[in-house]
């Protein structure tokens, strides 16, 4: 594991964290700030975040994933060890990281196109120790027709990839059948949902649920929208690269 971080969390940060997941065990605090420490020196040599100080990689990065972490908790009837979590359009190993860190129980693959978003996420997981993590430096519309990955895991998470009629196109192809895809977004407007629950006709899947993240000073207004995998998804889903971007399918 790297070294000791130049910062330890704040106490605010400690009692938000406390308060979304109970007593935080110093060895996993350790590590969310040695991430933290990576991201910020992996940004003076290039751009893998807008965030530039300490606070906003703790709150805005770490504490948001851990208010997801919570939400996977609790909307997820399977028992927590042993599920199977994808992470696409990882970025900065968000939310991925923090929940291979909090979850060592739990398989997470990150996805990532960006090459050099896709060895920061690999020297964190080094960094970390983190042997339950793994990169895919590829397309999540590539990535979702190989075998042993198409309908394989328990649950899809994704953040700031694209609208949600988009996501439940590039999620649905991972799950298996009763997995749940859980998105975090800003406040939904009524269009996006509109055009996403029409999208999500077409790939076997119903939104069943939208939660508004609890409340905490420095993070956003945050909602996650739950969708469930009821059915299995046509093969010729996803559509090729850009599409699901462009043209929101038609239930």
């Amino acid at each position: 594991m790297v070294g000791a971080p130049s910062a330890s969390q704040s106490p605010a940060w400690h009692a938000a964290a406390e308060g979304l997941l109970g007593s935080l065990d110093p060895a996993i605090a350790l590590q969310l700030a040695s991430y933290r420490d990576l991201v910020l020196s992996w940004n003076k040599r290039f751009n893998l975040t807008a965030l530039r100080t300490a606070e906003e990689v703790d709150f805005r990065l770490t504490l948001e994933s851990m208010r997801l972490v919570a939400c996977i908790r609790d909307n997820v009837e399977e028992p927590i060890a042993g599920l199977t979590i994808v992470d696409i359009g990882s970025g900065a190993g968000i939310p991925g990281i923090p929940i291979s860190i909090l979850f060592p129980n739990v398989e997470v693959t990150m996805v990532e196109a960006t090459g050099k978003k896709a060895r920061f996420i690999e020297e964190a997981i080094a960094q970390l120790l983190l042997p339950n993590a793994r990169v895919a430096h590829c397309r999540a519309e590539d990535l979702a027709r190989e075998p042993g990955r198409r309908e394989a895991f328990d649950v899809v998470v994704a953040r700031a990839v694209g609208p949600l009629f988009t996501l439940l196109e590039l999620s649905m192809p991972f799950l298996k059948t009763g997995g749940k895809g859980l998105f975090t977004k800003g406040e939904l407007d009524e269009s996006e949902l509109t055009q996403a629950k029409s999208a999500s006709a077409a790939l076997g899947a119903i939104i069943s649920r939208i939660i508004t993240l609890p409340e905490i000073a420095g993070c956003p207004i945050t909602q996650v929208v739950v969708a469930a995998k009821i059915d299995p998804i046509p093969a010729r889903y996803p559509r090729r690269a850009c599409s699901p971007a462009r043209e929101p399918l038609k239930g």
